[in-house]
């Protein structure tokens, strides 16, 4: 009796062990998959339903993702594993945009494509773009899941550097333009001083030459008298003036056209 009873005390001991192991060990396998499915900062968007293969395990931390450029209504992000855990892997991408109306999704990339651009995105939002990439070992059969997500945001239709490059550019061309209509007024200026001075110093010798034309011809008179020409001269003062020039001698000639006679 004494025997017996201590044999099934062993075996209920042994049992009890096992069963506290078994707890443990699920304890643990279940904590070790809630971190490796988590994301610290996404962790409510990270989606795997988008995989219909199957998969054995799921890591987090090994594949990082970059931003390469962002549009109005563009976001293109690449991404990169970190490490392979065999040699003969196969790897399948797929990038997801998570948005307010649902998920963008792409197509299953094959090995060699890191990259993909977003399209029809709102400007000025901000997104959380997710990458899985599922490794699948040729030799052991094994198929790992990788993810990642990070948050990017699209640029605005206006940005403030925008504003300020356009001003400068609107600033620097009136300017230009300012400065040459400165410079046309300048020359027209300059221009129509010259053309005054010159009228001027051309009304100036032509005066002096109408004055000169006119006192010649007061002092001198000319008179035809049919067979010859007789020409008087006269000395006159400079004070003579034009078209009042008076010449006596003129009316003490008397000309008889029958006789052809000068009386005086």
């Amino acid at each position: 009796m004494t025997l017996s009873h201590s044999m099934m005390s062993c075996h209920f001991s042994t049992a009890l062990i096992t069963s506290l192991q078994l707890c443990v060990f699920n304890i643990l396998i279940n904590t070790q998959l809630v971190v490796s499915t988590s994301s610290p900062a996404h962790k409510e968007l990270v989606r795997f339903d988008y995989f219909l293969q199957p998969y054995h395990k799921r890591y987090l931390g090994i594949l990082n993702v970059h931003l390469l450029e962002a549009g109005t209504s563009t976001l293109k992000v690449s991404w990169q594993l970190l490490n392979m855990t065999s040699a003969d892997s196969l790897i399948e991408s797929t990038a997801i945009c998570e948005t307010k109306y649902g998920s963008i999704v792409s197509d299953k990339l094959k090995s060699g494509t890191s990259q993909f651009q977003f399209h029809h995105l709102n400007s000025n939002t901000d997104y959380v773009v997710c990458v899985y990439v599922l490794e699948k070992s040729a030799s052991t059969n094994i198929s790992l899941l990788h993810y990642s997500c990070q948050s990017f945001k699209t640029i605005p239709l206006v940005r403030l550097d925008s504003v300020v490059a356009v001003v400068i550019s609107v600033g620097y061309i009136m300017a230009m333009i300012l400065l040459g209509l400165i410079g046309w007024w300048k020359n027209s200026y300059k221009v129509r001083q010259r053309k005054k001075k010159d009228e001027a110093l051309l009304s100036s010798n032509r005066g002096h030459l109408n004055e000169n034309s006119k006192r010649q011809e007061c002092g001198k008179v000319s008179h035809s008298f049919g067979i010859g020409e007789v020409v008087h001269e006269y000395k006159t003062s400079t004070s003579c003036i034009p078209m009042s020039c008076v010449k006596p001698e003129v009316a003490a000639f008397q000309y008889n056209a029958q006789d052809r006679e000068i009386t005086f």
